[in-house]
């Protein structure tokens, strides 16, 4: 960790957070990998010594800590709570502080919308034609991009992709049955 880092509670790094700092570590202070001996001590594969082992504990603190190190906090998974809280309480203003000026929404059953305008437009005119929850059913974070399961209160299932780009949506693509949502809704459906 760069000096000055500090800890804050109930968030976690990325995989991509985690590989620099180990491999700082690592390229700093390398580890053997070998074969498990008699009388020496391995953590994951890797031969603890007495000069290495603690960059090597260091390391797996890290990866498998609940804290993040400060200016990680704009994570993928976080992102995207927020995200779902603003979601859920039609709060389209907080929503558009989550995406970034040129950043692209796609709902495979509709056509890409691009830029905050037209994301607006697009939240505006679909909270006010029908009343819509995100219930997270599995969230998981791959470097910068979220991956949420969800349902509605209805029934409804879909899944969503965000890729996260300095703390806010760049790219958002969601897979939903149209279908079904239209008849839960009440709404009409096109020829």
């Amino acid at each position: 960790c760069e000096a000055g880092d500090r800890a804050e509670p109930n968030s976690q790094a990325s995989p991509s957070q985690v590989r620099f700092v180990a491999q700082k570590v690592f390229l700093t202070y390398p580890i053997e990998s070998k074969v498990p001996a008699n009388g020496e001590d391995f953590v994951n594969g890797l031969r603890v010594t007495q000069k290495r082992g603690p960059f090597l504990l260091l390391w797996l603190a890290i990866k498998h800590s609940s804290c993040e190190v400060s200016g990680m906090s704009s994570l993928p998974k976080n992102v995207i709570r927020t995200w779902v809280d603003a979601f859920n309480r039609a709060n389209i203003d907080d929503l558009m502080r989550l995406y970034h000026d040129d950043a692209v929404n796609h709902q495979v059953a509709e056509e890409p919308v691009t830029g905050h305008k037209a994301i607006r437009s697009m939240f505006e005119r679909e909270f006010a034609t029908a009343e819509m929850t995100c219930i997270v059913e599995n969230l998981f974070e791959d470097d910068d991009w979220a991956i949420m399961e969800w349902r509605d209160s209805l029934g409804l299932r879909g899944c969503g992709f965000f890729k996260i780009r300095d703390g806010k949506i760049a790219f958002q693509r969601g897979y939903w049955d149209k279908l079904t949502f239209l008849k839960q809704q009440g709404l009409p459906i096109p020829n």
